[in-house]
């Protein structure tokens, strides 16, 4: 089976040995635009399908690991270098988030000309930092001096006893990401993550740290989670929003025919209404660190739950294999008509309907929605989920 190409996804031609970087797909994951970053020409368009008969049929490979794009902290970084790449930021960031307009060479060459003419700075100037843009990952901290450096590129390096990366925000202590790491977390993504469950990336962290870390003092950086995760994200777009930040009780999505859309708070998420922007910045941080506080706990908890619950099923199994005992036929469908007779009487009542005034719509809250499909706990639905798994086994 063939990977899922999405944005930032590297590509080797296999007979010319250059290597591509995807650069954008459209809505409806029909046309690419792809950066031959070997040669570092202005980006091309492609069929989306004939990248994927390329991945498919061996002529095009998909790069396991990206030695253009590094994890960097911001911390870490001195004012000097924040200060020369929010420059160079200011002026090519509106440009090169110009998509697809920018990969287009008519359009491309309008929108150079007038950025030229408005800033006095060089054409060769921007067609640089967009190609330093492009190769390496779409990302402004392309532009952070000697960025290629970061990480070694092309290169993993090899755990030392050390803790490498900045100091942990909250004081705790984190592990080095080494290759029998990496392959936990491998492991972790095509369990959790990659599958037709839809679970979150953060679910599939929390079921291996239970898995693998529950009885760790020290567990993986969730900064290097996030870092190594990021490659099984799907790929999304973005929408243009406008807000008052004196007061986020709505937002305001702007469509491209120019119509605009308000998106209100829902009713569980109260918290934040009648709240600055800024206060609900400073609201997520101390709930963040509270949570990085209990999480040690919280995860040697889920550990020893799914160890209980593996106890329960197993015991329960054994006690069903020794009491069971075989039914004839008869004995086996002796109440078919019963249950069949409940069930129409039950569907019944549910698929009646009544004439008169509807109900307004409102938003509620996600425990109080489609009842029993509600949105559960995390606990609960690692229950859920290791009693489907035992069920399917069967």
């Amino acid at each position: 089976m063939s990977e899922r190409i999405s944005v930032n996804t590297l590509l080797r031609d296999v007979d010319s040995g250059k290597l591509y970087r995807v650069l954008w797909l459209s809505h409806d994951s029909s046309t690419a635009y792809v950066f031959n970053i070997t040669d570092m020409e202005m980006p091309i368009t492609a069929s989306c399908e004939e990248l994927q008969t390329g991945t498919e049929s061996g002529a095009l490979v998909v790069e396991k690991t990206d030695p253009y794009v590094a994890a960097v902290f911001e911390d870490t970084l001195t004012g000097k270098e924040k200060e020369i790449r929010d420059k160079v930021w200011a002026f090519i960031g509106p440009i090169a988030e110009r998509e697809p307009a920018i990969f287009i060479k008519k359009e491309r060459g309008r929108i150079l000309t007038e950025a030229v003419n408005k800033t006095g700075k060089k054409l060769f100037t921007f067609h640089r930092y967009l190609k330093i843009y492009w190769k390496y990952g779409k990302t402004k901290n392309a532009f952070i001096p000697k960025y290629e450096n970061c990480g070694g590129p092309g290169k993993q390096r090899k755990a030392g006893e050390i803790k490498r990366g900045r100091p942990s925000k909250y004081g705790s202590t984190n592990i080095n990401v080494d290759e029998s790491t990496l392959a936990i977390f491998e492991k972790a993504i095509r369990k959790h993550y990659l599958n037709r469950k839809e679970h979150t990336l953060q679910y599939a962290y929390d079921m291996m740290i239970a898995e693998h870390y529950a009885n760790y003092v020290v567990q993986p950086d969730g900064k290097n989670i996030e870092h190594w995760f990021v490659k099984a994200k799907a790929r999304s777009w973005k929408i243009d929003i406008s807000y008052d930040p004196r007061n986020m009780n709505a937002i305001y999505v702007r469509n491209s025919d120019g119509s605009v859309e308000t998106c209100w708070l829902s009713n569980w998420q109260d918290k934040y209404v009648g709240k600055t922007l800024d206060e609900i910045l400073f609201l997520h941080e101390a709930e963040k660190a509270v949570q990085h506080k209990n999480r040690p706990k919280e995860m040697a908890s889920k550990a020893d739950l799914s160890a209980t619950i593996n106890g329960v099923i197993a015991e329960a199994e054994e006690m069903a294999r020794q009491t069971a005992v075989p039914k004839t036929k008869s004995e086996r469908t002796k109440s078919i008509h019963d249950n069949r007779r409940n069930e129409k009487a039950a569907n019944r009542q549910e698929e009646a309907f009544s004439i008169g005034t509807g109900r307004p719509e409102t938003i509620e809250s996600p425990k109080a929605q489609n009842g029993s499909e509600a949105i559960i706990s995390p606990v609960l639905a690692m229950i859920k989920q290791q009693l489907e798994e035992r069920l399917n086994d069967k």
